[in-house]
């Protein structure tokens, strides 16, 4: 996602992939997702809550409703198994109007 833009109105799909020391794909003991919109807000995800879907061993994503213009924040991170973090951020332009 980085490097993306969007428009107000959008679903971004925020991915993410897990793999153990070995690079062997992993299903971790926790996996999350926050997101922090521009304003500031944050929203944790969790799989165990069944807000983030699991694609296949190690691969999960999020869809996430684009509601306001600027940078928008996403934290991935898991326990156990294939412990890990990443960020990654994507930007929302301003609504034209006609």
């Amino acid at each position: 996602m980085i490097g993306q833009e969007f428009d107000i109105g959008d679903v971004a799909r925020a991915k993410a992939t897990f793999q153990d020391i070995d690079r062997a794909l992993v299903d971790p003991s926790t996996v999350t997702l926050e997101v922090t919109t521009p304003s500031g807000v944050k929203t944790a995800y969790t799989y165990a809550a069944t807000e983030i879907t699991k694609d296949s061993l190690g691969a999960y994503h999020r869809d996430i409703d684009v509601t306001e213009s600027g940078t928008w924040v996403m934290r991935w991170s898991s326990t156990g198994t294939g412990k890990a973090a990443i960020e990654e951020e994507f930007k929302v332009r301003k609504k034209r109007t006609a």
